[in-house]
């Protein structure tokens, strides 16, 4: 629904003139945010009292689509502003102004100070934003440089190190480690310091309860027995009465709650072996028998949370508690050196890389924000006289999205904003999905709960837009009921609190009772027969849901009321859009339905992809008889299985190109046009870049034709339009040969692969099928958020060393003597916080 642009809340009306210092605003979902920036940035540069020209404000946005947006409306507004007071010559001003505000993403911004500076990082000031397949094949070359060195040196500690991370007869561990502590170094505002930080913490001679390791452990080990005594004592309440079950059961709970006690006084005296000792020597107290209890559900509830609790004991038993200090002390004796020569090699390879990229005049995103860093910060923190220079020449910084920000993202929005003072943070911390991408919404939480409600006096200060201008009542309660059952800050980082629920402010139609606004499925797998995968029992479901509701007729709400539902108003969420999309799309196809996925990858492995890859292949070296099959069997060629199979058994030896020139000196005709065409292009490959080269092979063979003939002909016009792009691009970066670009291309078909051409416009009847974070900030009347029952995943708890901001390294130890890994106190303190922090 579109809310009116003038008849503000009291809350949007404190969110658009709060003035005087830091302020937090806490936007949820559907609450007019874009709209408050607008009329807040409008009242900024018309404010007769204190007037701030739109160029002297930062406005930064997460996407350049965002920024966009906000710069349109901005021009909107101020245009019908300028209609109503012609004469005003300051809104005039603005107009003019507003081409060269600085609205855009932070990368862009940190594009423009760099440029403006650049003469202080000793960098090129012609320097170019890199394709990020080249920055990955720069990278990989690097770093298999930087192994090769360090296996030639022979080191025992390198040796181990390998072992450590290593498996099997490669190295695939070892890098996959390096790899990972890179990119995660990246979001850090100094990469070296904290590397410091974590050797200091590995080379301190502490005793287990001393460490960062052992204080959290206590701190997660209380919190565990205290919730098993709880839980517990619920069971002994809810027995209490019914004399079967206190006498089958309540022996069993009262024994293993006095144990457990007992272990929670023992933590109170940081003694670690003894709490060692007390967990792992619970007993396991048996229940008694209740069968011929009438309250089945009881006793079945009951059982449940002995259940519960054993199993918690277990995994502390197993996992935290299980080695005693002297134990601690030889496992940081074998991670020292793992972690000071892994840390030393991502060193090495942070600057090598960085050189590279340099010698060939380019950066990467990462780059930016922490050249951008160095122009604000010195390494001792204080603001450089850049920063200061910077910063006074904005009168506002406005960030979006704060909640997805990384701790150097912060540290410059800290620096370009006078240490916060003029810094307005916008987010909400229930849409941070970004933790992949090493967001820290923990940031936004802090500021939150340091800063006091708006009274205009006191700063730091908060403003929270709780009204839902979008959505219908149903679907906000059921949000506001599931965040407050899970929510909570030992679960979430969060207390899901009566400030932060959501208050539904639409106006819809009324519509039948039957009709919910909100509904959830459950679907029994077990009734259907066959052997059927779930994914595809549930798009089935969906699929016919989702006629059944087209067939009905029913109503959604329009800009001039209600109207028929159509396709295009349906999308189906998913948390991995790549896997399930074809799953889905085959369903809909099934009931008749209309449907389109946006997936990355697959691009490459398109069959019409694959044969100009080919025939690019070919004319680079044409002995090679797989493109050749390939290029000679596709429709541009026409050859059958039959003609090669002849012509093999004619030359059962040797290369099969060498058998063709065979056949054309023969006068085979075919052959010879076929000779005749591929040596003319070859010609032409000598000589001409790899884009000019494809665009003349589309010319010559006709291929976009051919293929755009072929059922999904627009999407295959597409994608060989979309390859033409791709090679300009790559040929942009400078001077390469054929083979470069060959090799550029099977670099990404290792590591990945490429964006596939989208051949659906936005107003196409269709329905769409896309990840929850494509559909972050679009708005569809009704959504379906399929695959709930789906395991989380939990990849990033899996490898052998893991990262954490505070905690540091936390890895496996090898025993050479039974050759295999035993877990250690910081992996399982990091592991801990990095699940409870996904």
């Amino acid at each position: 629904m579109k809310m009116s642009e003038k008849a503000w809340t009291i809350d949007q009306s404190k969110a658009i003139e709060a003035r005087g210092g830091s302020l937090l605003i806490s936007a949820a979902a559907g609450s007019g945010k874009t709209a408050v920036l607008v009329e807040r940035i409008l009242q900024r540069i018309t404010d007769v009292e204190d007037p701030c020209d739109i160029d002297s404000l930062l406005v930064v946005t997460f996407t350049n689509a965002a920024a966009a947006e906000m710069r349109a409306r901005l021009g909107k507004r101020i245009q019908e502003l300028f209609e109503q007071k012609p004469e005003d010559t300051n809104l005039r001003r603005q107009q003019i102004l507003l081409q060269h505000a600085h609205i855009s993403t932070i990368h862009a911004f940190c594009i423009e100070l760099i440029r403006a500076h650049f003469e202080k990082l000793n960098i090129p000031p012609d320097f170019r934003i890199a394709e990020e397949q080249e920055t990955e094949s720069l990278f990989e070359e690097t770093l298999n440089e930087l192994l090769e060195e360090e296996n030639a040196t022979q080191s025992d500690e390198f040796y181990e190190l390998s072992r450590t991370l290593g498996a099997g007869r490669d190295d695939f561990r070892l890098v996959d480690t390096i790899r990972r502590l890179f990119d995660f170094l990246q979001s850090l505002p100094n990469p070296d310091e904290w590397l410091d930080e974590q050797n200091a913490k590995f080379s301190a001679n502490l005793s287990v309860t001393e460490t960062v390791w052992g204080e959290e452990a206590l701190s997660y080990i209380a919190e565990t027995l205290r919730g098993i005594v709880d839980s517990l004592q619920s069971g002994l309440d809810a027995m209490m009465g019914c004399e079967p079950l206190e006498k089958a059961y309540a022996p069993a709970f009262l024994k293993l709650k006095t144990q457990v006690e007992s272990a929670l006084g023992i933590l109170k005296g940081n003694d670690w072996d003894e709490l060692c000792e007390a967990v792992q020597h619970i007993e396991n107290a048996r229940l008694g028998s209740a069968r011929k209890l009438e309250d089945t559900f009881l006793r079945e509830r009951l059982k449940a949370i002995k259940k519960a609790a054993q199993t918690q004991l277990n995994v502390l038993a197993e996992g935290l508690l299980n080695g005693r200090n002297a134990d601690f002390q030889q496992d940081m004796n074998k991670l020292r050196p793992i972690v000071r020569i892994l840390s030393q090699l991502v060193k090495k390879l942070r600057n090598r890389f960085f050189k590279a990229k340099i010698d060939k005049g380019m950066l990467d995103f990462g780059d930016l924000e922490h050249l951008a860093l160095q122009l604000l910060k010195e390494p001792d923190g204080n603001i450089t006289e850049t920063a200061k220079l910077v910063s006074s020449q904005f009168c506002e910084v406005l960030v979006d999205e704060y909640q997805d920000v990384n701790p150097l993202q912060d540290a410059l929005f800290t620096a370009v904003s006078r240490d916060g003072a003029n810094l307005c943070m916008v987010g909400d911390v229930k849409q941070s999905i970004y933790r992949f991408r090493r967001a820290t919404p923990e940031l936004f939480l802090k500021k939150k709960e340091t800063s006091s409600p708006y009274d205009g006096r006191h700063f730091p200060a908060r403003i929270i837009l709780g009204k839902n201008f979008r959505s219908r009542a149903g679907i906000v309660d059921a949000v506001n009921f599931a965040f407050g059952q899970l929510m909570s800050y030992p679960f979430g980082g969060i207390d899901y609190k009566k400030e932060d629920y959501m208050t539904a402010a639409a106006s819809y139609f009324e519509k039948p009772v039957e009709n919910a606004d909100f509904e959830m499925t459950l679907l029994e797998t077990d009734g259907y027969p066959g052997n059927e995968d779930n994914a595809v029992l549930e798009a089935r479901y969906i699929a016919q849901t989702i006629r059944k509701m087209m067939e009905m007729g029913q109503m959604v709400q329009g800009e001039d009321g209600p109207r028929p539902l159509r396709y295009r108003d349906i999308c189906i969420l998913l948390r991995s859009a790549n896997r399930l999309s074809q799953t889905f799309l085959d369903a809909l196809k099934q009931e008749g339905l209309p449907g389109f996925a946006e997936v990355t990858g697959g691009y490459l492995s398109s069959y019409e992809v694959e044969v100009i890859l080919s025939l690019i292949r070919l004319l680079d070296n044409p002995l090679q008889d797989i493109p050749l099959l390939s290029v000679m069997l596709s429709p541009i060629f026409g050859f059958s299985p039959d003609d090669i199979a002849a012509l093999r058994l004619a030359y059962p030896k040797g290369n099969l190109y060498l058998a063709i020139l065979e056949e054309g000196k023969k006068g085979n005709e075919r052959f010879h046009k076929f000779l005749e065409q591929i040596g003319e292009l070859r010609q032409l490959a000598s000589v001409l870049p790899s884009d000019r080269l494809i665009l003349r092979v589309y010319e010559q063979t006709g291929a976009l034709s051919i293929f755009s003939a072929m059922p999904n002909g627009e999407m295959r016009r597409s994608n060989l339009r979309l390859l033409l792009d791709y090679a300009r691009n790559f040929e942009s970066t400078g001077y390469h040969t054929l083979s470069d670009f060959i090799r550029y291309i099977n670099q990404i078909a290792q590591n990945g692969d490429l964006q596939r051409a989208s051949s659906v416009t936005e107003e196409a009847d269709t329905v769409r099928i896309m990840s929850i974070h494509k559909a972050k900030g679009l708005e569809f009347p009704v959504c379906i958020l399929a695959g709930c029952g789906r395991r989380f995943n939990r990849a990033d708890i899996q490898p052998g060393m893991l990262f954490h901001p505070k905690f540091g390294f936390g890895g496996y130890i090898r025993d050479p003597s039974l050759c295999c890994h035993f877990n250690t106190l910081p992996r399982e303190v990091v592991r801990i916080e990095t699940e409870h922090d996904a």
